[in-house]
């Protein structure tokens, strides 16, 4: 998952751009990213990218916000993490939601 935004230097166009050919892409648009855990709900994982500009660090936020209090996904923690505050966190779906003493 990557949020859509203006950065300006179009980190989210490169992103797409190199991705390989058949890696699933979810763009989270501005007002899309809270509907992150229906969005990618077909999915068993999910990394959410947040590339280090205002829109798309307020969209990421938002988007694992709403994946972590979701009980059919669970953060596994950031893979990655810069100084400019980027980010990438790896979630996990289980459609069998386990109970909040559990996660």
């Amino acid at each position: 998952m990557v949020p859509f935004a203006e950065d300006g230097v179009g980190a989210s166009g490169s992103l797409l751009r190199e991705a390989p050919p058949h890696q699933e892409v979810l763009v989270l648009r501005f007002d899309a990213a809270a509907a992150a855990p229906d969005r990618a709900a077909e999915f068993r994982r999910a990394v959410l990218l947040e590339l280090g500009n205002k829109a798309g660090a307020e969209q990421a936020r938002t988007a694992s916000a709403a994946l972590r209090t979701d009980p059919s996904w669970h953060s596994l923690g950031l893979a990655w993490r810069d100084h400019r505050g980027g980010f990438a966190e790896v979630f996990e779906h289980d459609p069998t939601p386990r109970p909040a003493s559990d996660r």
